[in-house]
């Protein structure tokens, strides 16, 4: 999560999921563009906008993934469990965010605190690819949303 503190989230990372570029290679790949041009706060606030759209994107697929692995029963569960997750997260950023009510920096503090819980999010839900008892909490289905979400964290 974003804190005020906390060094900015950017990067252009988007460009190749958004255009088709799925893969966790190419994903990882595109780390570049936002985060050495970026100069102005509204390049800035762009980039946040991208990164979040990036990560939004891929843990759209894995849902699409967990739901053709999961037994159709656990469907409604994963569905409710995402759809209150995505109600606290929104609030939580916006809450964050508020530190900054009403200067430039707003929307990027919220953009990047929604991206950072993303990522989290997928770290959560890519072990259930390997089983429901998450026993194995690391299988090769699971292992490229963990790469991801690990790299995607771990940027100044």
């Amino acid at each position: 999560m974003s804190r005020p503190g906390r060094k900015l989230l950017v990067s252009a990372l988007a460009a190749g999921v958004l255009a088709g570029q799925g893969s966790a290679q190419g994903f990882l790949n595109l780390r570049t563009g936002c985060q050495d041009s970026a100069t102005t706060q509204a390049a800035m606030a762009g980039c946040t906008i991208t990164d979040l759209l990036a990560a939004r994107s891929r843990l759209n697929q894995l849902l699409v993934e967990l739901r053709g692995s999961l037994p159709s029963p656990h469907f409604s569960g994963l569905d409710s469990a995402q759809a209150a997750w995505g109600l606290y997260i929104q609030t939580e950023c916006a809450w964050e965010a508020s530190a900054y009510r009403g200067g430039t920096m707003e929307a990027m503090m919220n953009s990047s605190c929604l991206e950072a819980a993303t990522w989290h999010r997928i770290r959560e839900l890519a072990p259930l690819l390997c089983g429901l008892e998450r026993a194995e909490p690391r299988c090769r289905a699971s292992e490229p949303y963990l790469r991801q979400a690990r790299t995607s964290l771990s940027r100044p």
